[in-house]
């Protein structure tokens, strides 16, 4: 496992590298606690944060960029629940918008809405 590779280079070079779910990767490399976790899974997010959940008690800071895609449902609220739950305070930046959604919806790459969500905690 090499942390100066990333997953975007592997795919263009046709390598391969094994993938590991949170709690395999903390049994493997006998890992305990995370000072920061940090999440950018192109949508991916909804499905892995809420498996996350037993390893954030310790985490004191948590990155996630939440997406949400044209046409599928929002759970923006389940991502908030999780973060919330697990005693973080929060604060989102929008990284991209559409100026007036009544009217029109841009979307990016898919996406109609991109959040960048900070947790941290005291």
């Amino acid at each position: 496992w090499s942390s100066d590779v990333c997953s975007s280079d592997l795919l263009k070079e046709g390598g391969k590298t094994e993938v590991f779910s949170l709690r395999d990767f903390c049994k493997k490399f006998k890992v305990k606690r995370f000072s920061l976790i940090k999440m950018d899974i192109e949508g991916a997010e909804t499905t892995v944060l809420p498996a996350c959940r037993e390893y954030l008690q310790d985490v004191k800071f948590l990155f996630v960029e939440y997406h949400s895609r044209v046409g599928h449902k929002q759970d923006l609220d389940k991502i908030i629940n999780v973060i919330t739950e697990a005693g973080f305070r929060i604060h989102c930046h929008n990284v991209f918008k559409s100026p007036s959604p009544f009217v029109m919806l841009k979307d990016n790459s898919g996406f109609d809405l991109q959040l960048n969500i900070f947790g941290c905690k005291d």
